[in-house]
């Protein structure tokens, strides 16, 4: 079976997408965190994704991020805390696995930005999060020359990303449960 980021990201570079598989992901997971639902007419044209995949038949685009949607929903409810974003598998380079981050995390921010999303003050840290994953996502990554130390710096920076991708999801669903 072929890793989800290589599968999609395969799948959008056969449609000339202009979006890239993090990006896309993180999009995605902003705009469910941030507490749109996947109304499929709505959120698609919100986050701007029907121009985003070239060559796709809207049906085929439509299948493709319903998929998405749906599979990330899951991941983000599941008790277990199984949410993992879709990224570059490890046998990638580090430095292209860091700048996947990069992207999904400033999708991440988008999708939040245009779901209306609003942080509460503080709560939980969540502002806090999101304060440092805006500059993440502005950032550029530069590798040392230790392999070893950047494979754990992008480890720590890639459980920093899951467990705050959680914590906002969590906060706005006791907001509105």
């Amino acid at each position: 079976m072929e890793h989800p980021y290589l599968s999609l990201d395969g799948l959008l570079s056969r449609w000339q997408a202009n979006i890239g598989a993090a990006e896309l992901h993180g999009n995605v997971c902003g705009w469910l965190c941030g507490g749109s639902e996947a109304q499929e007419d709505l959120w698609q044209r919100r986050l701007g994704l029907e121009q985003a995949f070239g060559s796709a038949s809207s049906e085929d685009a439509e299948r493709v991020l319903d998929a998405i949607a749906r599979a990330s929903w899951s991941q983000l409810e599941d008790e277990a805390f199984a949410f993992h974003p879709i990224l570059p598998p490890d046998e990638v380079p580090v430095q292209q696995r860091a700048d996947a981050l990069l992207s999904w995390c400033a999708g991440f921010m988008g999708g939040l930005g245009l779901a209306g999303y609003q942080a509460p003050p503080d709560e939980d840290g969540v502002a806090e999060f999101l304060d440092d994953l805006g500059r993440i996502a502005r950032s550029e990554i530069e590798m040392r020359d230790d392999p070893e130390e950047d494979e754990a710096a992008y480890a720590e920076l890639l459980e920093f990303l899951r467990m705050g991708t959680l914590m906002v999801h969590l906060s706005h669903n006791r907001k509105t449960a």
